[in-house]
């Protein structure tokens, strides 16, 4: 057993919020853009 057995957790959730949080540092996204946005997010997987 090492020191990074002790600290690191067995798993992490890795969870993308960008349509939430990262517009609201944007000028305003025409509803067209945010559809496109969440479209391509989707198509990763």
């Amino acid at each position: 057993m090492n020191d990074f057995d002790l600290v690191l957790p067995p798993a992490v959730d890795v969870r993308e919020v960008g349509m939430r949080d990262g517009l609201q540092l944007e000028d305003p996204v025409p509803l067209a853009g945010k559809l496109a946005m969440l479209e391509a997010l989707v198509a990763t997987g």
